[in-house]
Formats: C-alpha cells, sequence, structure tokens
C-alpha cells in the first residue's frame, strides 16, 4: 500500500516539474494576481494532469503483463523520453515566455477552467510524458490475482500521483506568490534549469541503472 502510494507520488512529482505554456500561465498569476487565483490555477493542473495520468496508466496496465518480460527496454525508452523533455525544459526562456503571455482578469472558475483546457489541449504529449515516468520508475500493476487487486493497486498509484503533483504546484504557485517581489525573471530562468538538470539526471540515472541489472 505504501509502496503504491510512494511510486505514485513520484511520478506524479517529477511529471509535474516542467515549465510549458500551463506553468507559465501559473507562474504569471502567482506573479500577478491574488494568491487565491494562483492556487485555484495549480489546481486545475493537478485536475487535468490527474486525468490524464488515469487514462496513461489504464494503457500502461493493459499491456504491462504482456510485456514485462521486456521491462529494461521500457526503461531505457522511457529514460530517453525524460531526457529529451529535459532538454526541451533547460533550453527554454522561460523569461520570454512570460513577456509574450497574456491572462485576462477572469473569475476563479473561469481561472480553473482555463487552465484545465490549456493542459488537456497537449494531452497526447502530457500523456507520453507520464507514461514514460511510469515505465522509468517500473510502477507495478498488481499482481495480476484478481480485478480487485489491480482496481486497489490502480486506485492506490493515482492517490499518490494526486498527492505528488498537488505538492509540486501549491509549493510553486504559493512560494512564488509569496515571494513575488524578491522574485526576479533570471531566478525563474535559474529554476527552470534547475529542474530541466534534474529531469535529465533521472533520465540518465534510469538508463545506466537499467544496464547495471542487464549486466
Amino acid at each position: 500500500m505504501v509502496s503504491e502510494i510512494t511510486n505514485g507520488a513520484i511520478v506524479g512529482l517529477t511529471a509535474s516539474i516542467t515549465v510549458g505554456p500551463v506553468a507559465v500561465l501559473c507562474i504569471q498569476r502567482s506573479l500577478t494576481r491574488p494568491r487565491i487565483s494562483s492556487f485555484i490555477s495549480g489546481l486545475g493542473v493537478v485536475f487535468a494532469d490527474t486525468l490524464m495520468a488515469a487514462l496513461s496508466y489504464f494503457l500502461y496496465s493493459l499491456i504491462f503483463h504482456k510485456i514485462e518480460e521486456y521491462k529494461p527496454i521500457l526503461g531505457v525508452i522511457g529514460g530517453i523520453i525524460v531526457i529529451i523533455f529535459g532538454v526541451f525544459m533547460f533550453k527554454r526562456n522561460v523569461i520570454k515566455d512570460l513577456r509574450k503571455s497574456k491572462d485576462n482578469r477572469n473569475s476563479l472558475w473561469q481561472d480553473f477552467i482555463s487552465v484545465v483546457g490549456l493542459t488537456l489541449s497537449n494531452f497526447i504529449g502530457a500523456m507520453t510524458y507520464i507514461f514514460a515516468f511510469f515505465a522509468m520508475f517500473n510502477v507495478g500493476v498488481g499482481n495480476g490475482v484478481s480485478d480487485s487487486s489491480e482496481l486497489i493497486t490502480g486506485i492506490l498509484i493515482m492517490l499518490g500521483f494526486v498527492l505528488g503533483s498537488f505538492t509540486w504546484w501549491t509549493f510553486l504557485t504559493m512560494s512564488l506568490s509569496f515571494l513575488r517581489r524578491k522574485i526576479r525573471p533570471r531566478h525563474l530562468l535559474i529554476i527552470n534549469r534547475i529542474g530541466g538538470s534534474i529531469i535529465i539526471l533521472l533520465g540518465i540515472y534510469t538508463i545506466i541503472s537499467t544496464f547495471v541489472e542487464i549486466i
């Protein structure tokens, strides 16, 4: 039980550490809007990410037992995909993106819906990314003994995913909101590059550890 929640939380946390259009929008709201607006925007990302994670996990669970013998290959492929995303994140100019981004004053409900819509608009790329993390961290899908066992495992992993994703987006939006007067564009650029480096290192570590297990 604990391991399933932990694995799900790791996937949720690491999959959330990206800087794309959604993150740029949340960052902008954290720096310019009331804290409740940035918090609601973060909840919108968590909601949309959880929907895509559930679908990704469903697809992952369908093929897991059939390709279990190819786990090392999946680990390597997942690591490569994650490294690619990390490189794009590292090279992304978040300062330029923030300057281009325009955000109108909306109600809290509109804040939530706009972020959900923007997140789901890239569902293919996001699902691929999340799926890669499931494979990279070798997340299990139960013991295959019964459907109820599979269902419980899936629920626990999704619960962990929500906790991980919620932790990241709450930390990001609230910390930026509280420190908005001290945050400078160069700080965001540094944070972005640190996050990209962490993602790249995770991918490299997975590939190396997979080859070590094979040897």
